[in-house]
């Protein structure tokens, strides 16, 4: 049984500007006790309880209508889609000890709510065998982690997975099987949103923290999960270490790195010499074949052309050079000519790459090659994951480009592990090439 099947549907939703007051207005009017937040373009950022409104107006002193919606909320969220299994769902409510779940779309719109009532009212009687939808036992299960104390939900909740094992394997067992593990993975699927203000605090966290960074210099604008980077930074590197930071932050979907770098007078150098710099880089670097690679300086600005074997060395001749000091920007124009590959051989090895690397919680990838070009589809949960992946697959051999249209999924960090599921086929698109 799926969320889609049990959830509600066409549920009220408030605005971070409404005021409490409105809010339970909304609740009395819907006899219910949770209302769904959403912003300008219609993405869930976060939800408010009745519970929430009480504290709220007990603490601070005000009236409810003068208190906003927006003033309340944390911005985080647990949630489920309406394409999940409703046992993983029922597993986050548990592991939370939470009784409703937004229901998100791969948009980030609201779908609807999925309540523990809902899950009550269509759970059905066991008679000696498994049902086809909801058990009441796994109901029960359910509401009895949701009520136990939180000081000793944890050995509650083991033993409640502990006895979903057992049900699923049909008996006691030391070691789990391979359908223990799945059922695990999928029950750990869990979504935490996260608001534009909320991004744009990690983000900044997240520069304070990178020693590479100097955040004083730097701006931070963040629009529907896109962050803007505005500003200067002495190096080259400064500015490539901001752009990795900001992409670091579970929730960002796409980064605009509009920083200008702007080399200090003490660390400047003349073409000349940065010529040279740049040319015992590439010739002290072991993985670069510097032989192959020509190098035009222009103002601070390095130009590399060339050919190599392989998409890897292509990467690592821009890596050699963009740390030097005195560098405003590097273009990469080395053509990758590797040796001929056959197509399913290449696709296959990038696919078992991609699942020995268990870090990686990508789900639904497609790989395509055409004649030396990798076409990667599908979505991931984060920046960071999605450079992995372009990263384990430059090394595949055969590869001239990759053509990256991974996205990212919209304001939602996974937390938990979820099981990879890779799909291959064979095809065309336009080239376009990964930096």
């Amino acid at each position: 049984m799926k969320v889609r099947d049990v959830m509600t549907s066409n549920v009220r939703y408030c605005e971070p500007t409404t005021n409490l007051a409105a809010a339970v207005a909304m609740m009395w009017e819907q006899n219910c006790g949770v209302l769904p937040t959403i912003n300008d373009q219609g993405r869930v950022i976060g939800v408010i309880t009745d519970r929430d409104i009480c504290m709220a107006a007990a603490t601070r002193s005000k009236l409810a209508s003068e208190i906003t919606v927006g003033d309340v909320i944390s911005g985080n969220v647990y949630a489920c889609s309406p394409g999940d299994d409703a046992e993983a769902a029922l597993a986050t409510m548990q592991l939370h000890q939470v009784r409703r779940l937004p229901v998100i779309g791969d948009d980030g719109s609201l779908q609807g709510i999925l309540s523990l009532d809902d899950v009550v009212l269509h759970a059905k009687k066991t008679k000696g065998k498994t049902p086809p939808g909801i058990s009441y036992g796994k109901a029960m299960d359910t509401l009895k982690a949701i009520c136990v104390h939180r000081g000793t939900a944890s050995t509650e909740q083991i033993q409640l997975s502990q006895q979903s094992r057992e049900q699923l394997s049909g008996q006691t067992s030391e070691q789990p099987t391979e359908q223990m593990l799945q059922a695990d993975r999928e029950r750990s699927r869990v979504f935490r949103l996260k608001s534009d203000a909320q991004l744009k605090h990690e983000v900044l966290e997240e520069l304070k923290w990178d020693t590479r960074v100097d955040e004083t210099t730097i701006r931070v604008e963040v629009t529907d999960g896109m962050v803007t980077l505005a500003g200067t930074a002495p190096t080259y590197a400064a500015f490539r270490a901001a752009q990795t930071a900001a992409h670091r932050v579970a929730g960002v979907l796409d980064v605009v790195n509009d920083i200008q770098v702007k080399v200090p007078r003490t660390i400047a150098r003349s073409d000349t010499d940065l010529a040279m710099a740049v040319r015992q880089a590439l010739a002290w670097d072991v993985l670069v074949p510097e032989e192959r690679i020509a190098t035009t300086v222009s103002r601070g600005l390095i130009t590399l052309e060339g050919t190599v074997d392989s998409l890897r060395e292509r990467e690592e001749a821009g890596q050699a050079v963009q740390r030097l000091s005195g560098v405003r920007g590097v273009r990469n124009k080395i053509t990758v000519k590797p040796p001929k590959a056959n197509r399913g051989d290449v696709r296959k090895a990038i696919e078992e790459a991609l699942q020995r690397c268990a870090e990686y919680e990508a789900e639904h990838i497609t790989v395509r090659v055409t004649n030396g070009k990798v076409t990667l589809t599908g979505r991931v949960g984060s920046g960071f994951e999605k450079r992995a992946i372009i990263e384990t697959v430059s090394h595949a051999p055969g590869v001239k480009i990759i053509d990256d249209q991974l996205q990212i999924r919209a304001q939602r960090e996974i937390v938990g592990t979820r099981a990879g599921k890779f799909r291959s086929r064979s095809g065309r698109s336009e080239a376009s090439a990964s930096r």
